[in-house]
């Protein structure tokens, strides 16, 4: 896949933190069944969300300022709040009636068995690298945070330099996910930047695959983005007796 241009405003000198969220290009479709609260929550039993992420709302009546269109429109921030709840800081819904519409986000890839990697290079020569653990963390599933402390930064001074993000999978697979410039004049919008995975991700390899805790297990991905294998069979009594005299 190709991978992101995300250029880092980083001061020379001082700690820079961001956030890197990887989803999957498929968007997953929840029912609102209520919106009130300062901030605003939104329930939509189920969700299916684990910690923060970005969320689109479409189709709420009475608050239109909530509706943000995917693949159009930039995502809320949505907290995590619970199964079924989660909470937008930005807007509050007092003294208003809001109703009915649809909680659409995109799935987070799992990150429970991949390695990180960010090079910082001058020239395409490396400087420094990241690592998890040194710089880099996976704090929930598809999230990756870093940090490079102000001695890092403050090698940053002059032209040429770049970085790169690589997550390697079990595979082991590496996808290049960000490349971009560093510098003090470089522009970015937001704290957060979103990269989309190159499809849906599949059941993990050999090696890599863990058991999701959801009942009724039967091979898929849980909520929890581990292995998931449902167990909703029907028992048939009359076929156990005919396989048991046979």
């Amino acid at each position: 896949m190709q991978p992101a241009r995300q250029d880092l405003p980083v001061t020379p000198g001082t700690t820079y933190r961001d956030t890197v969220r990887i989803m999957q290009p498929e968007f997953v479709y929840r029912s609102i069944t209520n919106i009130d609260g300062a901030p605003v929550r939104i329930t939509a039993p189920g969700h299916g969300l684990v910690s923060d992420w970005p969320i689109w709302v479409r189709g709420v009546q009475g608050m239109p300022e909530l509706n943000r269109e995917p693949a159009r429109q930039t995502p809320h921030k949505a907290k995590f709040v619970d199964e079924d709840v989660v909470e937008v800081n930005s807007l509050s819904a007092t003294g208003l009636r809001p109703q009915g519409g649809q909680l659409i986000y995109r799935r987070p890839v799992s990150l429970s068995e991949a390695s990180v990697e960010m090079v910082v290079s001058r020239a395409n020569v490396p400087l420094f690298t990241l690592a998890l653990g040194s710089g880099l963390s996976i704090t929930s599933a598809g999230t990756i945070e870093r940090v490079l402390t102000a001695e890092q930064t403050a090698l940053l001074v002059g032209e040429d330099l770049t970085y790169t993000l690589d997550v390697t999978y079990a595979g082991p697979t590496v996808t290049r996910y960000f490349v971009g410039a560093i510098g003090a004049d470089c522009r970015c919008a937001s704290d957060e930047h979103q990269v989309l995975s190159i499809g849906e991700q599949g059941p993990p390899g050999i090696g890599a695959a863990e058991i999701s805790s959801d009942p009724n297990n039967r091979l898929t991905f849980g909520t929890d983005l581990k292995l998931y294998v449902s167990d909703d069979l029907i028992p048939d009594p009359l076929n156990y007796y005919i396989l048991a005299k046979g």
